[in-house]
């Protein structure tokens, strides 16, 4: 069985990168809280380099803050 643990910006309307990455640090520990080794995906409806715009620039800003705020977990995306 696995267990997954979801962070949804939906409640947060238009979120900033800085915004998003700390969604991503907030539910990677909820996920540590609850014995869950974290591996976050930072979603987007480009996948790594396959499209361009200020979405998908706001996402890979955001991946890269999260990875700076928690250098031990592993943290993708675009995706």
């Amino acid at each position: 069985d696995k267990v997954y643990v979801f962070g949804d910006c939906a409640i947060n309307v238009e979120p900033n990168a800085e915004q998003m990455a700390e969604i991503a640090v907030a539910t990677a520990k909820t996920a540590a809280i609850f014995g869950i080794d974290p591996r976050v995906a930072m979603l987007s409806y480009a996948t790594g380099t396959s499209n361009t715009g200020p979405m998908i620039e706001k996402v890979e800003k955001a991946t890269a803050l999260a990875q700076q705020m928690l250098p031990g977990v592993p943290i993708a995306g675009p995706l």
